[in-house]
């Protein structure tokens, strides 16, 4: 009972009153046909004398949760079809980080169906499983098709915990990050996947500051890299000015990792934490590029927002976020 109590905060989406928005369209990269699934549309300018290509990044939380955990913690309904339907909408991009990958039923059915009729095959990077005194592992899964050639795994010290911060707390997941360095082409790129906790905001800095110097130590500075995930901070909007937590977040990534953190989608004006009124909801999934030093046009990139409609799930949507999205420009003279 106590386990399954735990989980009540991760299907809680940050619902605001207001705005009307229209499902058929999206935020930024492209367009969405009538089943809510992305399309690519748009070009990225290549910087002049810079030889590069371009991948296509995604983040998203599948809220997949353990079987014990269904019934309180937000319930969605039919979760092996969410599972199994994802990768209808996310089968175009390259590089996709899952977060609330809970359930090994779900998490089975995710990754078959990405690798079933598809053109090109994923390589399955799991995050850390599950810790000691913890009830489930991190939940983060990460899909690349381009080759892994190194990974290293973080479990947070800090955390949340029921006797200290409620019955809210989300301590009993294994929070942490998952790092892997792919090679796209020669090019040497570190991708960070993470999810921090959903309650508490001094659990959160402290997380930070873990993310922060885990960053540092397994990246290389002349090397691009990616951060992003389920953040559980909310950013700010075009137009709208940042938060406290926010540039607190953005000011200890950057300074201790020696590079500059550019949010990707600082320009949209919809949020993730609810699919059927993006308009309305907070903005608390990133994809963060920091470039390689001394090369400030080591990446650019476009990102949108794609909401995963589903007319067969009784909610309307596969999850209770809405997947980030992004088109990425990358240097092929970086090593």
């Amino acid at each position: 009972m106590i386990f399954a109590r735990v989980y009540l905060l991760f299907g809680w989406a940050l619902l605001l009153a207001g705005h009307h928005w229209n499902p058929s369209s999206l935020e930024g990269l492209g367009r969405s046909d009538n089943s809510g699934r992305f399309l690519i549309s748009d070009d990225i300018s290549e910087a002049e004398g810079n030889e590069a290509s371009q991948i296509l990044i995604a983040t998203y939380n599948a809220h997949l949760l353990p079987p014990v955990a269904s019934p309180f913690a937000g319930r969605r309904s039919n979760s092996n079809y969410r599972a199994g339907a994802v990768a209808e909408h996310l089968y175009q991009f390259d590089i996709i980080g899952f977060c609330e990958v809970f359930s090994a039923d779900g998490s089975k059915k995710l990754v078959e169906s990405f690798s079933t009729n598809r053109d090109v095959g994923y390589q399955v990077v799991r995050g850390p499983g599950r810790g000691k005194l913890r009830g489930t592992g991190s939940g983060l899964l990460l899909l690349s098709r381009f080759p892994v050639v190194q990974q290293h795994e973080l479990v947070f010290q800090a955390s949340s915990r029921m006797w200290r911060d409620g019955r809210k707390a989300d301590g009993l997941a294994t929070k942490g990050v998952l790092h892997v360095v792919i090679n796209y082409q020669g090019v040497l790129v570190d991708l960070f996947l993470t999810h921090l906790d959903s309650l508490s905001e001094s659990v959160r800095k402290k997380q930070i500051e873990e993310l922060a110097n885990f960053i540092l130590i397994h990246s290389d500075l002349d090397r691009p890299a990616i951060l992003m995930g389920d953040l559980n901070i909310v950013g700010p909007k075009h137009g709208i000015s940042s938060e406290e937590e926010y540039d607190a977040m953005v000011l200890e990534l950057s300074q201790t990792t020696r590079r500059r953190l550019i949010d990707l989608g600082s320009q949209l004006t919809a949020g993730t934490s609810n699919p059927i009124d993006p308009g309305n909801a907070d903005r608390i999934d990133y994809i963060f590029a920091l470039p390689s030093v001394g090369d400030a046009t080591s990446l650019k990139g476009r990102v949108g927002l794609a909401h995963l409609l589903d007319a067969k799930v009784e909610e309307g949507s596969l999850s209770d976020h809405s997947a980030v999205v992004s088109k990425i420009r990358l240097p092929l003279n970086s090593r």
